[in-house]
């Protein structure tokens, strides 16, 4: 019996699947920081985006990039404020590290994520 070896099928399948769970993952991690990031206007929450990974680029991020009128990032700021006291009566879970905790608290959940997408595309 002959084995042929397919390896650069495998690892294109491993590279598809492994961005595609990458993109799923950032994806949760943006609706569950969404939660908790702090809202005023709403500037900031509008302003959270997926970056979705490729096969090629194997990293997916979520970023927060709202801008005050002289190009300020307080998203920034924000994030890291760990003085500020956030307005509780219409933003209940608001904090600061709104994007880090979660990132890090849910990280068994989103490696999961990833790990399922490259076993669907391997399968």
């Amino acid at each position: 019996m002959a084995v042929n070896w397919r390896g650069d099928e495998a690892i294109r399948r491993i590279r598809t699947g492994g961005a595609r769970g990458l993109t799923r993952a950032a994806r949760a991690l943006l609706a569950e920081s969404q939660t908790r990031v702090p809202w005023d206007s709403g500037d900031l929450s509008r302003s959270g985006t997926v970056h979705e990974a490729s096969p090629a680029e194997l990293e997916a991020a979520v970023t927060y990039s709202a801008t005050s009128p002289d190009g300020f990032n307080y998203g920034v700021a924000v994030h890291e404020g760990l003085h500020m006291n956030f307005r509780a009566d219409h933003n209940p879970g608001a904090s600061a590290k709104f994007l880090e905790r979660p990132a890090i608290e849910l990280e068994s959940k989103l490696m999961a994520v990833v790990a399922t997408e490259i076993r669907r595309e391997v399968g």
